[in-house]
């Protein structure tokens, strides 16, 4: 919210390509997602993302303000060849993902919602699936650089459970796996 009694709007896209990169950290190592061959001789696949997202900021009467944001993005890491001629095994974070938020304000105060979404595709493993749906109150103390928030959130982590500090409940059954629901208080100030 910029607090100021203008109307804004935007739209953006982003598209990202690594070729021969599709590969992700891991605790012991990287993980990749293999085109073809084994050990030192395989081709990694190539890594490609692509996202766009819109907002809008409106002022919808005297010291009150609405504003919304929405955005898909889609990351792709390629198939990996089964064993034995079986096919293609599916790269855990190849998938889709949405995230959105709308929020309203009167005077100092603001209540939102938001959420995000990323699901592997259908037939892929879905350990790295995750979700978070919020919701809070916002107090503007000095415009919006100055702010406390109280918020309450569910989020699904995926495997591994990240953020683990905030929700260390994982499992390898996806959205399927547990949800930790918290209460958040924070603060954030501008010097």
């Amino acid at each position: 919210m910029y607090m100021d009694g203008k109307p804004r709007a935007s739209i953006g896209g982003s598209i990202q390509y690594q070729p021969r990169s599709a590969c992700v950290a891991a605790a012991a190592g990287n993980t990749c997602s293999i085109a073809s061959g084994t050990g030192a001789t395989a081709t990694v696949n190539d890594y490609k993302f692509f996202g766009g997202d819109g907002f809008i900021d409106l002022p919808v009467g005297p010291d009150m303000e609405f504003s919304a944001d929405a955005g898909i993005f889609r990351w792709d890491y390629g198939d990996n060849p089964g064993a034995g001629g079986a096919g293609t095994v599916g790269f855990a974070r190849t998938g889709t993902g949405f995230a959105g938020s709308a929020n309203f304000r009167v005077g100092a105060f603001a209540a939102y919602f938001s959420g995000y979404k990323f699901g592997s595709d259908a037939s892929f493993p879905h350990t790295s699936d995750r979700r978070k749906i919020a919701g809070g109150l916002a107090w503007f103390i000095k415009g919006h650089a100055d702010k406390v928030t109280l918020e309450v959130n569910s989020i699904t982590p995926g495997t591994p459970g990240n953020p683990a500090a905030i929700a260390p409940v994982a499992s390898a059954s996806g959205l399927n796996a547990p949800s930790t629901a918290a209460v958040w208080l924070q603060g954030q100030a501008a010097f």
